[in-house]
């Protein structure tokens, strides 16, 4: 089960300078990168004035941001763009910068931040924070110049997304244009992007918007691209970054690129209703567990849009948020906003009317589902990309019920745990098949319980325990490291026709009446145990290989261990500490083995015992043991040793 953790949050940035922590719900895993965006917005869904946008992201020590502001309320326009590999978070404002804030530290849940530049407000900063021992991470950058001439980034790893962010401008420097791109490209050759452009010292704004799913990255200028980044041919370690329809002029385009180990990813386009209510998207193939998605003011493909309006969602199990911004074109003064917001969407439309608003319905088994209370007169266009949950540990359970409870022909896999207990009657869970550190558990019932015709594998663990009457556990089959326990029964439980291998652990314990374990198969290193019974408990027809302990011990009545045939290296056979007629018979043990029936008060008898792998006459590694008893004792050494000692009844050996 590959370990895969996606967590999301969304909080006020401080208004002094000094150290800041932003964490999300990881289990306590570091988060090996992290994706950042901040707009103006300070309260949640409200809009604030001004168009600004910071993308950010870390890996390992390395950081960059692109931001994009465009001022509210003036005439001409002042509008501003930066790119940074020095900073993590850095808002700008029309003069200059807004804050600075540099990676101090991945922690644990999130990373901390040390802001050398006070923003002047709390603005909402929403977190992304990508961790797990499966997942791969790397942030990096290439500069693109010549049209159709491809750029190779070294990614180190078999990336299957690369999120893509840009300013389309030289590394680590600032100039008055709004302008900036955030896409993403799919190994399986998808790529989406959306970008909006806003020229400074307009007199009437001239804002456009344009989705492409043609490139990862575009820098448009008018009604038309100056140049798209196609990101394709991944390979093992390397992706090309190729700058077509024109030149960039030495762009710097920045990218987090992930590796989900065997989770599944997918890049898709969105449509919105003209409706309210569910907004389902099928096809993903998948349950996610996290999904970015974009979308702009209309549906147009590889189209200028007119005015800047665009909203980003963000959403997993646990949060959502999102953020927008908007640029009414042709507006004289200027009219700019953006927001963020604690839902899964909330874009306005240009002139700051909302458009988009809703939230996450669900992750279904085929997509995702929003729930929208406002939408546009129009459909609106956009993209997502959704990353695959992990499969969660299943528990099934069945407990403190009454009556006539059924569990039957369950599929488990992967760390499961099937669970019935503290039921009253009628119990069944039959049929089963578990694989992979599962747990099968029927406890504490009083009637009835039946667990049959199992197979367990791979570190596997089946316990019936603490039932009352009538529990039955035949036809089971553990292989690796398995424990099959039928204990602190009262009466009738049977475990028989049972297969175990490779470290396995089966146990008949502590029960008052009638254990049965029969027609056992036990091989490399196993453990057959049926201990502390009272009365009637059976073990026959048993056959033990390499290092394993056959033991039936504890128990005050009727106890019958026959027709053994012990195999291989280091075996112990131990019929001990019964009260009363306990029998192990036709025996075969071979190969530096111990048969003990021992510290029983009435009429044990161990015969026909043979022990095969000749030359072992007086060879103290081959030892019969019937102790103690202070009456009578016998003792052979034909082609045996046997030691008998301190017999109180007739012992024949």
């Amino acid at each position: 089960m590959p370990d895969v953790r996606i967590g999301l949050d969304q909080r006020a940035v401080n208004t002094f300078t000094g150290l800041q922590s932003f964490t999300a719900a990881l289990n306590g895993a570091t988060p090996k990168a992290s994706l950042h965006f901040l707009t103006s917005g300070t309260v949640a869904g409200s809009l604030a004035p001004h168009a600004m946008l910071v993308i950010g992201a870390a890996q390992g020590a390395g950081q960059a941001n692109v931001s994009v502001f465009d001022t509210d309320n003036i005439s001409p326009s002042n509008a501003r763009k930066r790119d940074s590999s020095t900073e993590l978070i850095a808002p700008r404002n029309a003069p200059g910068q807004d804050g600075a804030a540099q990676l101090d530290a991945f922690i644990a849940d999130g990373v901390r931040v040390d802001w050398t530049v006070a923003p002047s407000a709390g603005y909402l900063l929403t977190s992304v924070f990508f961790a797990g021992t499966d997942l791969q991470a790397v942030l990096g950058s290439v500069v693109l110049n010549t049209v159709d001439v491809a750029v190779t980034a070294n990614i180190g790893f078999a990336a299957d997304v690369l999120i893509v962010f840009s300013a389309h401008r030289a590394a680590n420097g600032d100039n008055a244009l709004f302008e900036y791109a955030l896409g993403v490209a799919h190994r399986d050759g998808t790529r989406r992007a959306i970008s909006q452009r806003a020229p400074s010292n307009q007199t009437v704004g001239n804002q456009r918007t344009w989705l492409s799913d043609q490139y990862a990255a575009l820098k448009t200028q008018g009604p038309n691209p100056v140049y798209g980044v196609e990101v394709s041919n991944f390979t093992a370690t390397t992706v090309d970054f190729t700058p077509r329809l024109g030149a960039a002029g030495l762009d710097t385009v920045r990218y987090l690129a992930l590796e989900f180990a065997t989770l599944s990813s997918k890049v898709g386009d969105l449509t919105t209703p003209t409706v309210v209510g569910d907004m389902a998207v099928a096809g993903v193939g998948f349950t996610p567990q996290f999904v970015l998605a974009g979308l702009t003011g209309d549906t147009l493909l590889n189209a200028a849009v007119e005015g800047g309006e665009a909203g980003y969602s963000l959403a997993t199990a646990a949060a959502e948020f999102s953020l927008a911004v908007a640029q009414e074109r042709f507006a004289n003064p200027h009219n700019t906003q953006s927001l963020s917001a604690n839902q899964a969407w909330h874009k306005p439309r240009q002139s700051g009317v909302a458009d988009i608003v809703g939230t996450l319905q669900s992750f279904d088994a085929d997509g995702f589902t929003y729930d929208l209370t406002t939408v546009g007169a129009a459909a609106r266009g956009g993209w997502y990309l959704a990353i695959e949950s992990v499969p969660a540990p299943v528990t099934l359970a069945v407990q403190s019920a009454e009556h006539g409870q059924v569990v039957a022909s369950p599929q488990l896999t992967q760390a499961n745990m099937l669970a019935m207990q503290d039921a009253l009657h009628g119990h069944s869970a039959a049929s089963l098949d578990l694989a992979q550190a599962h747990v099968l558990a029927v406890a504490d019932v009083s009637h009835g319980h039946s667990a049959a015709s199992l197979t367990l594998s791979e570190a596997a663990a089946l316990a019936i325990e603490d039932a009352a009457h009538a529990h039955l556990v035949d036809n089971v089959a553990l292989v690796q490291a398995h424990t099959l326990a039928v204990q602190e029964a009262l009466h009738a439980h049977g475990a028989d026709n049972i297969t175990i291998s490779v470290s396995t652990l089966l146990a008949v314990a502590d029960a008052l009446h009638a254990h049965g374990a029969d027609d056992v198969v036990l091989s490399q290193a196993g453990v057959l145990v049926v201990a502390g019974a009272l009365h009637g408990h059976s073990a026959e027809n048993l056959a033990l290989v390499q290092a394993h302990l056959l033991a039936v011990a504890g128990a005050n009545h009727d106890h019958l261990a026959d027709e053994f045939a012990l195999i291989s290296d280091s075996l112990l056979l131990a019929v001990a500490d019964a009260v009363h007629a306990h029998t192990a018979a036709d025996l075969v043990l071979t190969a530096t083995q111990v048969l003990i029936v021992s510290s029983s008060l009435h009429q044990q008898l161990a015969e026909q015992v043979t022990l095969q792998l000749g030359g072992f006459v007086n060879d103290p590694a081959r030892v019969f043991v019937v102790e103690p008893d202070n009456r009578t004792s016998t003792a052979r050494a034909e082609t045996r040793t046997f030691v008998v000692a301190r017999g109180r009844r007739t012992f024949n050996a």
